[in-house]
Parts: C-alpha cells; structure tokens; sequence
C-alpha cells in the first residue's frame, strides 16, 4: 500500500501502526508475586548493604507501575526508499546492517532491524496485520535477511513470559 512521499525521505513503499509496547494482563496474582519480589530484593539489598541496587528495584517497581496505568501510544511505521521512519525518528538503509523477522502468529509477529554500530540495541517493530511476505520481499531490496536468527531473544522471551 504506497502512499504519498513523505519528507526528504523518498516513497513510502509500506506503512502501519503499532504499539509502544505490549501492555499484558496481569491478574491480582501477578501483582502479589511481583510485590513480594520487589520487597524481597529491597530488603536483600539494604541488609547488603546496596543502597543503589535498592533505588533500582524501587525505580523499576514505580516505573512497572506507572506503565500499566496508562495505555501505550500508537506509533507510525513508514518503510521507504531511503530508509525507516518510526515515528519521529528516521533510521537511513546505510545505519542499518540487516534485519529478521520472527513470525509466530497469533502472539509473535515482530520486525528486528540491526545496526552497523553494536552500541545501538536492535529495533524491535510490532508486524499488527502486517503482510510478512510483502515486508520481506520489499526490505530485501535494501538490507540483507539474516537468516541465522530463528528464536525470539531471550531477553524479549523472559520479558513477555513475565509481563514486564
């Protein structure tokens, strides 16, 4: 589905919205456990001694919190000729090194975008309803699949196993 040009970054060749991130569904269980976790490590830490492991365990609890308090934005995808633009920000083809795409439907329907530079963490694109084959087939005229990828990463699998 082409739209029209968007700015200085040539036609849009696909586009779609997805989500910020994933708000799960966490039962009163889930919320006593992630509790009793949070105290657990604040105690551990201040019996140890850590005060900034304590401050860290209360900043992801109040950040966890304040997260699912809150419905996550909707984000604009744009593939292009000259890049990718998401939402604000556009990553041109050069900054890139290569991609993969994890599809697992219903669940697991995610675009990674790697790049050149290993300081930068992969991007991570929610496909929604969007055409693996169609996507596949037009970033192959820009990027190189890497077929060597064949799991989730396990940071994204631990994260989504507990609802974080």
């Amino acid at each position: 589905m082409a739209t029209a040009p968007t700015t200085d970054h040539g036609k849009t060749l696909l586009e779609w919205e997805f989500a910020e991130y994933a708000k799960y569904r966490r039962g009163f269980w889930w919320y006593v456990l992630a509790t009793a976790a949070a105290v657990s490590m604040v105690v551990w830490a201040l019996i140890d001694r850590n005060i900034l492991f304590a401050i860290i365990i209360l900043s992801v609890a109040v950040l966890l919190f304040a997260l699912s308090r809150r419905n996550p934005a909707q984000i604009i995808i744009r593939i292009t000729e000259d890049g990718v633009e998401v939402g604000r920000n556009f990553y041109a083809y050069t900054e890139l090194k290569n991609f993969w795409l994890f599809y697992r439907p219903p669940e697991l329907k995610k675009l990674y975008l790697h790049f050149k530079t290993a300081l930068r963490p992969s991007l991570v694109v929610h496909l929604e309803d969007q055409n693996p084959v169609t996507l596949r087939q037009t970033l192959l005229h820009y990027l190189t699949e890497d077929l060597e990828q064949e799991e989730e990463p396990a940071t994204d699998e631990i994260s989504r196993r507990l609802k974080l």
